[in-house]
């Protein structure tokens, strides 16, 4: 009998946002009466500059890309004023983060994350059996200060998310720049900022600054969610030269594909596309958090562009959207019981989740 690695087993899959094509199949709901808010997807695609990208790119479809992605590390590297030799590029930030695992744990090592903490962190160091500690949570974010408390000789990657996902909590960066000052210079700190486009502008951590202040940090970001662009899987990551240079000993060949390495470096160029998404998301996530607090649903305030609410009845509620054609995301892998996360989409589609939402407390 074939023998697998030992870790798998103490292993759950990672279970993402339900596509709408199960959806429709389970169901037996036409697919076009559907609405995802499940995945905190960008409800109004991506920059219509890049349409006529997609059609040049045909020519190429049989061959490799660049393997190093030169152009859009180049692009990275103008737009965010820093050296290419800082950028690591991933099929996905979550690449990143296995590569980030995979370079520098050994098995006597241990990690420090929060509690409510993004699910792939515990599955890319379970996988490996490497020991982790799991920091209670503060008001379901994190408590910075605890963790780096929880830092021991032993400990190697301290790994925060800001805004954190799934629960859209977030600590200032300027009180994290001078919390952070005080973990170990031998202890990697990774810091995900998936959802940093949608914080105020005063918010936005200048990389340059904080790659030259520490010494120890990875800075992940993605062109997933505010860019738009998840279907290509692109993430990339900031840190030194020498920590980029051992990563890149690891990173898969050809990692991320010719059409994500083309779009994205030109996706960079439309900001007026993001500062729209930004300002339409805020718009909308106070309308859905307005409406929660008018009808006494407990919620978590969100900086990013979804929000994460409780109900007692959560699953029945769930099979209720789902019924109806709408996606959400319960929240009980993550150990949040009776919690739901229902991304932020268009006017229309949270007047759709609002409506739901209605008549199902309406039945009770």
């Amino acid at each position: 009998m074939i023998q697998f690695n030992k870790n798998i087993k103490k292993l759950s899959p990672y279970i993402p946002g339900q596509p709408t094509e199960e959806l429709a199949r389970n169901l037996k709901i036409p697919l076009n009466k559907i609405i995802k808010l499940a995945s905190n997807e960008n409800p109004y695609g991506c920059s219509k500059k890049l349409y006529p990208l997609f059609e040049n790119l045909k020519d190429s479809i049989a061959r490799y890309p660049d393997g190093n992605g030169y152009y859009l590390k180049d692009s990275i590297s103008k737009f965010h004023k820093i050296h290419s030799d800082n950028i690591i590029l991933g099929n996905g930030s979550n690449d990143v983060i296995e590569m980030v695992v995979r370079a520098f744990l050994n098995s006597n090592d241990n990690v420090v994350f929060s509690e409510y903490a993004f699910i792939v962190y515990k599955l890319a160091v379970k996988s490996l059996g490497i020991k982790f500690k799991e920091v209670k949570s503060l008001d379901y974010g994190h408590d910075i200060c605890n963790l780096i408390k929880s830092i021991d000789k032993k400990t190697k990657i301290v790994f925060i998310a800001n805004p954190n996902n799934p629960t859209g909590t977030y600590f200032s960066n300027k009180k994290l720049f001078r919390l952070l000052k005080s973990v170990p210079e031998n202890c990697l700190i990774l810091l995900d900022q998936a959802y940093e486009e949608y914080l105020p502008a005063n918010e936005i951590i200048p990389l340059k600054k904080w790659l030259n202040s520490f010494k120890n940090i990875i800075l992940m970001r993605t062109f997933s969610k505010a860019y738009g662009l998840a279907a290509f899987r692109v993430g990339w990551g900031a840190a030194s030269s020498e920590i980029i240079e051992k990563i890149n000993r690891i990173r898969q060949p050809f990692n991320v594909n010719l059409f994500g390495l083309h779009i994205a470096r030109h996706a960079l160029t439309d900001q007026s596309f993001i500062k729209k998404t930004v300002k339409l998301n805020k718009i909308n996530i106070d309308k859905v958090e307005k409406f929660l607090s008018k009808i006494n649903i407990t919620y978590i305030p969100s900086k990013a562009n979804f929000v994460t609410f409780y109900h007692f009845q959560s699953e029945e509620l769930n099979r209720h959207f789902m019924e109806n054609g709408l996606i959400v995301r319960p929240l009980d892998s993550y150990g949040l019981e009776n919690f739901l996360r229902v991304s932020i989409g268009t006017a229309k589609e949270n007047n759709f989740f609002i409506k739901l939402l209605k008549k199902f407390l309406n039945k009770k």
